[in-house]
């Protein structure tokens, strides 16, 4: 795959795998170790969707471990420091999640691609994910919920999804579940106060009065500027 066309966080994810079959000892980092360096991102795209889909990624991390730890511990003379392989079933996930960035219409293989590409080319990682609730279906459904109509154009798509995640307000579902403040720019920590807002509207409209004579800003409406 070329680098060239993976996110940053991408790139981060196949070095820390690579990083944790070095301290494990193993000459091989395959499927296992991706998926513990995708869970263990700070702040990542896969822990977000996951926690959407109210999974414990920390749950999942733990038996990602349990399967990376299980393979032999290389030492010895004959062994390069440092230098570890790529596996046959990692190739195969880096190929898919080539597949899915190309099927979802994104310029670049992201960190969900490499996800999507373990689950749908590993059986193992196929069936550890599925223990813990997590399936292909499921987590793209969850993932389109996280990213709406963007799209991965750039190496640093993440960090806009973050964004997404932690700021969007749908206001189509809040009106229609007659949640949406009708003065538009007040902060949500801040519930809104009907007495203090008659108030306001009260002075406003009579100020409005006094200057404008019958000019003056129509009962109800409220918006905020700047």
């Amino acid at each position: 795959m070329n680098a060239n066309r993976m996110t940053e966080r991408s790139v981060e994810a196949l070095r820390d795998a690579q990083i944790h079959a070095i301290r494990a000892g193993h000459q091989e980092f395959g499927a296992a170790h991706l998926l513990l360096a995708l869970l263990d991102q700070p702040d990542g795209l896969v822990p977000a969707v996951l926690k959407r889909a109210k999974v414990d990624a920390a749950l999942v991390a733990g038996a990602a471990r349990e399967v990376a730890d299980r393979q032999p511990r290389v030492t010895g003379s004959g062994v390069e420091a440092g230098k570890v392989y790529v596996t046959p079933d990692l190739q195969q996930a880096l190929v898919k999640a080539a597949e899915e960035a190309s099927r979802l219409g994104d310029s670049y293989v992201s960190v969900e691609h490499l996800f999507l590409g373990l689950i749908s080319s590993n059986p193992q990682m196929r069936e550890l994910l599925g223990d813990q609730g997590v399936t292909y279906k499921g987590f793209l459904a969850d993932l389109k919920q996280v990213r709406g109509n963007h799209q991965v154009t750039s190496p640093t798509p993440e960090d806009i999804f973050d964004a997404l995640e932690k700021y969007g307000v749908d206001l189509v579902v809040q009106a229609r579940e007659a949640k949406l403040d009708p003065v538009i720019c007040r902060d949500q920590k801040d519930p809104p106060d009907p007495v203090q807002d008659n108030k306001e509207q009260s002075g406003a409209d009579w100020r409005a009065w006094r200057g404008k004579g019958s000019h003056r800003r129509r009962p109800g409406s409220a918006y905020c500027s700047g």
